[in-house]
């Protein structure tokens, strides 16, 4: 008896490679040391002053500067995540609960080798 497998990339296989693509395209425009910042987008043209705290800064310093690595994917604790100054209460409060859940958590962030160095993360919503 033969037994033949076919692979078939789902949904979520997708989505990764899609986001791998939009990096690519990133890195084509900006050094690989860069983080990303739609000046086109509506939020971020000064209209709402999504940036007025200097977010991009705070990240920059949190990546290069920080007193322990950026722990999404190494040992999330709730605990790890702050809220920033632009009123982000309402993100940061469902990331506190799933960080007990590291299966969750890595489904919904899926591990990649771009988003901790570049600010870009791919990110399921479940409506």
């Amino acid at each position: 008896m033969s037994v033949y497998a076919t692979v078939l990339k789902n949904q979520e296989d997708k989505q990764l490679e899609e986001c791998h693509e939009w990096v690519n395209l990133f890195l084509k425009d900006f050094g690989p040391d860069d983080i990303f910042f739609d000046a086109e987008f509506e939020i971020s043209n000064g209209k709402l002053k999504w940036d007025e705290h200097e977010t991009i800064l705070h990240y920059n310093a949190l990546k290069n500067n920080g007193l322990r690595p950026l722990s999404i994917y190494t040992d999330p604790w709730p605990f790890h995540a702050k809220q920033g100054n632009i009123g982000d209460c309402w993100l940061i409060a469902p990331l506190m609960t799933i960080a007990r859940k590291r299966k969750l958590l890595e489904w919904l962030f899926p591990l990649n080798n771009f988003s901790l160095k570049h600010g870009l993360f791919l990110v399921r919503l479940v409506l």
